[in-house]
Parts: structure tokens; sequence; C-alpha cells
């Protein structure tokens, strides 16, 4: 857990597993990590514990090795659980934070379960042993600070048991079946697989039901390394605060709250002697965050006064940034501010970890509004508030603003830099027309019409193509049958390749409320079926008044037929992609016009998962250890790129919104496809 956040990320699930095939003199096979790390992940982010119980079930098939490596952890885990003999001072500090972070402040304390050499416990004993430790944890801290506690210990619900119940025996077969030694035996086992993902996508769907309508976010506050007390995490909607809390002796905090579908939410944190920080929050589920404070360099008390042409000039002497404020230009609600006003400043090290952390995601809007990749050359954060009250002070829109002087080792970006503005009412970077000079020389303005770029054509789907091209070959091939068989007992030829049975029998079709535009391809009604007799028929006769009647009905419960009327629908609500071009709406169609597509998206997004499919592209196997979350966006991705299509940054080259832009309007409205 090398970024201290209390859940293992997959970077550095990945690097333990290159640690595991190193020690045990193994190739590492980053691919196979990765596909492990998703299969882990599906119940819920991986903590101390879910890793820890992951490892041990590789212990078995560590035995030939020497048991340096194994005996190593299990007396760790020893250590971090069982008190040295005679209890009281001999007990190991309990470290600050929980999971992995916790186990590293107890690894160097007493209370080996025993130091005979060559000393291995049991697979359960060292399970145990976990399990006593996170109890231990669970018992130790402040105790008024509950909710701390339990976003510390969080209780699984019954599904997500059995989703880790699922997850471990999927495992157990995977690990059974590449040591298979025969072709059946592994074949049977992938059989088994096949049928354990397929429960552990319906097990993933209903905990996203039972989750779903809530928002539970759960935290740690850090500064340079240090877990935070006391820090005021707040929760806002725009300019509404939904809930306050603070964070406890072990920098951490949680949330619980009704999910706003649609609405942003922004994340807070504030301490004096810190830089108050943002994040984006939204949708529903549980939330993992990780605030990092940077500390205040420049803490600064003047006088303003209201048109008075002057400025006080603050230096940092560690970075040499200097800031030059008007005095003259402060408001407080929109209103010139007389009186004690407090300036505070941060610096960010945009060359180091540490300091990109304490940004926001690096992600923000340009001038032409297109969501595009930032590169940081420098940062600074600086604060305005009334020293009386503490309220905070702005700057008046027509005023000079604050200038500042920020040296910088970081590279040049390959773009020409230009200013952003952290806009945290709605949780993103926004580029300014502030002026900017690099090295005393003035660059000119962002340029709009610069982001323009050519289309990018949409790439073919080769997968797609030839299931199309199987099943065109198949309709076309019981056509001939048909056809042959009809001419061979004396029938007179009849249309089927669908024209007049689509002209005889839609009219019909169309006579309901719910099918009024459908408008399937001619090949709907040129299906077969193999009649009583055993011989080849049409599936929709259309000869007679009766079989249109009979075939009306049946082909209102067609599928392809259904999904052409929700096709129409959208298409006449928000226009015909193809002529649709890149022309975008005003935001007052998409919040009223738009909405009444929503059915239509709904069936076409429901359309659009069932049918989905995760196949290896080198084998073209069925990839079963896919995150199923990964299908909605990827839906939502088809059908942005049909109706919310605007100018975009050459950079991004998409004629869409981008992966994150989609991900963030999935994640706000709760997985819903249409409303995002």
């Amino acid at each position: 857990d090398t970024n201290g956040n209390g859940i293992i990320d997959i970077e550095e699930f990945v690097e333990g597993c290159c640690a595991l095939a190193a020690a045990h003199r193994e190739d590492v096979d980053k691919n196979k990590a990765v596909a492990e790390f998703f299969t882990l992940s599906m119940t819920g982010a991986i903590g101390f514990t879910e890793f820890s119980q992951w490892y041990i079930e590789q212990l078995p098939c560590t035995s030939d090795l020497n048991g340096n490596l194994v005996e190593a952890v299990q007396r760790a885990v020893a250590a971090i659980s069982k008190p040295a003999p005679g209890g009281g001072s001999g007990n190991a500090a309990v470290a600050a934070g929980s999971g992995a972070s916790a186990a590293r402040g107890l690894r160097g304390g007493p209370g080996h379960a025993s130091a005979k050499k060559g000393f291995i416990e049991s697979e359960a004993d060292v399970r145990d042993d976990i399990e006593t430790f996170e109890r231990r944890l669970r018992s130790t801290g402040d105790s008024s600070d509950e909710d701390a506690k339990a976003s510390e210990i969080p209780i699984a619900p019954s599904t997500s048991q059995e989703m880790a119940q699922l997850a471990k025996e999927l495992r157990e077969l995977r690990r059974r079946r590449r040591a298979a030694k025969s072709a059946e035996d592994a074949e049977s086992l992938r059989a088994q697989e096949k049928g354990k993902n397929a429960r552990m996508r319906d097990l993933w769907r209903q905990r996203q039901k039972e989750k779903r309508g809530q928002l539970e976010i759960e935290g740690t506050v850090n500064s340079k390394g240090t877990r935070l007390e006391g820090v005021v995490v707040e929760l806002a909607v725009e300019s509404d605060y939904l809930a306050s809390t603070m964070s406890g002796k072990t920098g951490t905090f949680r949330h619980r709250v009704v999910a706003q579908l649609g609405r942003a939410m922004r994340l807070i944190a504030r301490k004096a002697g810190f830089a108050e920080t943002c994040k984006r929050m939204g949708g529903d589920g549980t939330r993992h965050v990780r605030f990092e404070l940077l500390p205040l360099c420049l803490q600064e008390h003047f006088q303003a006064k209201p048109g008075v042409k002057d400025t006080k000039i603050f230096e940092d002497p560690e970075s040499g940034a200097k800031f030059e404020v008007p005095v003259g230009e402060l408001t407080k609600d929109g209103k010139p501010f007389e009186g004690n006003a407090e300036f505070s400043a941060a610096i960010v090290d945009v060359t180091s970890t540490a300091g990109l952390e304490a940004m926001p995601p690096l992600t923000g809007r340009s001038v032409r509004g297109a969501v595009i990749p930032m590169q940081s050359a420098g940062c600074v954060f600086v604060g305005l508030k009334d020293a009386n009250d503490s309220k905070s002070l702005g700057l008046a829109p027509d005023g000079s603003g604050i200038e500042v002087s920020l040296p910088s080792n970081a590279p040049l970006p390959l773009h020409q830099p230009s200013v952003w503005h952290y806009n945290d009412t709605v949780g993103e970077w926004e580029q300014t027309m502030q002026p900017l000079a690099v090295n005393g020389s003035e660059l000119p303005p962002p340029n709009p019409d610069q982001e323009v770029s050519d289309e990018v054509a949409e790439v073919e789907d080769a997968a797609l193509a030839a299931k199309q091209e199987e099943k065109e070959g198949d309709l076309q091939s019981n056509r001939k049958k048909m056809d042959e068989q009809r001419h061979k007992d004396g029938e007179e030829k009849i249309c089927t390749c669908g024209y007049e049975g689509k002209k005889a029998i839609l009219p019909l079709v169309c006579e309901s409320a719910d099918l009024s535009l459908a408008d399937p391809p001619k090949r709907i009604f040129a299906e077969t079926e193999t009649g009583s007799a055993g011989i080849f028929e049409l599936r929709f006769p259309y000869r007679t008044e009766e079989e249109q009647k009979v075939s009306a009905t049946r082909a209102r419960d067609h599928p392809e037929v259904i999904l052409s009327h929700h096709l129409a629908k959208a298409k006449d609500v928000l226009g015909d992609p193809k002529a649709f071009g890149t022309r975008s709406r005003t935001s007052l169609f998409y919040t009223r016009q738009a909405r009444d597509a929503l059915p239509a998206l709904n069936h076409l997004a429901d359309w659009l998962i069932e049918h989905a499919e995760v196949k290896n592209d080198a084998t073209g196997e069925v990839a079963e250890d896919v995150d199923p979350s990964l299908i909605p966006l990827k839906a939502l991705e088809k059908l942005a790129g049909y109706w919310a299509r605007s100018s975009y940054d050459s950079s991004v080259r998409s004629s869409g919104p981008t992966l994150h832009e989609l991900q963030t309007a999935l994640t706000d409205c709760c997985g819903q496809v249409p409303e995002a």
C-alpha cells in the first residue's frame, strides 16, 4: 500500500505479484496479475485482509521452496496479532491507520509467537492471526470515534460475502485447471469456472441494486506521510451542504448520504494551517478517498479598503513565489469589502508525487468545452478571508486580480501553456483567458479554433461483422432450401426476401401505439422455421388476411421489431446521427426536450448491455474475468458517439466525449446509462 490509502490499487497489486515471482525465481506474468486483480476486486476494494487471504491461498503452491519467504511472512503476521509473554508493555503498539499501513507500523514490534528457527504456522492459524489482528485493531483507538472505526472495518453485506466466497472458489478452480494433467480435467474445470463466473456477474448486478440510491464515502486525510486528526470534511451539492464530519485520531472519516442522481457533489477538507482541498463525488455505492493537505507557506494580514490603488506584496522565501494582492479590489458576498483581511498561500511541488496527490485530478475543460488531460508546470493555492469571522472573500470581476510570480523547475508541456483555475463548485479545472508570461515573454491567449480537428472514422468491429455475416449466410441458405422445396412440390414461387412480407405485415404492427414507429429490416420477415411436417416455412406468412393478422401479432413480440421502434424514437427526438455531424444543442434541449427519448434510450442501453460480449482478441475465447461495470460504460460510449458529439480537442482524437467524461456522467447518474 505504497500511497497509504488503505486499499491495494492495481499498480500496487502487480508490484506485489512481481516481488512474489522474483522470490519464487519465476518469470513475471503481468497480464495474469492484472486478471487476478480484477477477479479479486469484483467483490469490492482490496484491503489488507483480502490481499492477505489471497496470498495465503498461494502458499500451497510454494511448498517446494526453501521456506524462507513463507516463514518471514508468517512470523510477521504472528508478530502483529500475538502479544509477548506476560502481556502489558510487551504488546506491540497499534499503528495509526488500518490495513497494510497499520501492519507496517506493527512489524517492528515485539511479540513473535515463536523464535524457534523454521517455525511455520498452519494455513488455518495464519487466517486466525489476521482475523485477530483486525479484531484488535477494531478494539483500539478513541471509543467516541465510531464513524472512523466503522470506516476502517466495514461489515460486508451477505451478497458481498457470497461474492468473496465465490471469488475464492474461482481462484482455486483456476489454479487447479492450470495444474491439470489431462485435457479432460482442464475442460471440466473450465466448465465449472464459466458457471461460477455467470453466478458472479448475477451477484454483482444484485449488489448494485442493493446499493442503489445510497452513497458511502470512506477515506483518510494525510499531509506529508502523517494522518491528520480534526479535519472538517464536508459534502456539498452546489451551494447546499449535505453533511459534515471530522477525521478521527487515525485520520479516517466516513459519510453516508442519499445519492444525488445526476448531480455532482463536492467533498471538501479543511483544517487551520492547511490549504483547503476539494474532490468531486457522485453516483451511489462505496467510494474510497485519500486527501493530501498542503501546509500553508504564507498567512498574512492586511487592511483592505475599496477603491485604493495599492497592492500588498507577500513572498515565500523557500520557493521564491511572490504574490501581489490588490487591497482595493476585495469583495464579500458580492459587495466591496473594507476591514482586516487574511491572505494565505501554499505552493504545490508539481515535480513530486506528493505534490501531485494534493491537486485535483489533472483533467480539465478547455475554453472550447472539451475535457482534456493536463500537465502542470506550476500550481499555487491562494485563499482570502475576513480575519474577523473567517468568511471567504473574493476579487472584483473587473479588477486586476492577484499577480503571481512562480519559479518552477517542471518541464514545459509540448503545447503552449495557459492559466487554469479549479472551479470547486462544479469540481473541475477550467482553462482561462488570463495573461501568462513564461521567462519574461507574454504568451498569446488560448485560441479555441485551434482545437478543431478532422473527424475520426469509427473503427469497424471485425467480430461483429463476422457474426452478422454468419447470420446472413444462414438466412440465405434457408431461403434457398425453401425455394427448392416449393419448386420440388410444384408450388408457385413467392417472395422470400422479406420485401412483400414487410409490406403486408408492418402496417398492422404499427397500429399498436407502442410500436407506431417500428421499421425493422426486411430480413426479419424473411426468417424461416421448420413446420410440423418437417418442411421449411416462412416464420411470418403474408399471403392471406388471416396469415397477416397472425404474423402481425407474432412480429410485435420480435425483439428487433421492438428495437427498431425505439431507434426511430431516439432519432426522432435527438436527430439523425448521420446527418447530425458535430452540431451540438443547447443545455436547455438536453434538460427538457431530450428527456422524451429516455424510454427509448433505456431500451437501447439494455439491448447493448444484454448482447455485449468480451472476448480475448488473440484466442477468440470469451473473457469471463472482466469487471461487469465496463459493459454499461461501453454502451454509454456507443450512444454518446451517436448523439453527444461536439467540437473536441485535437489531442484527444475522439468525436464523442472522453472516457473521463463518460465515467463521470455514469457515476453521477448512479450507473443509469440513459440519464448519463
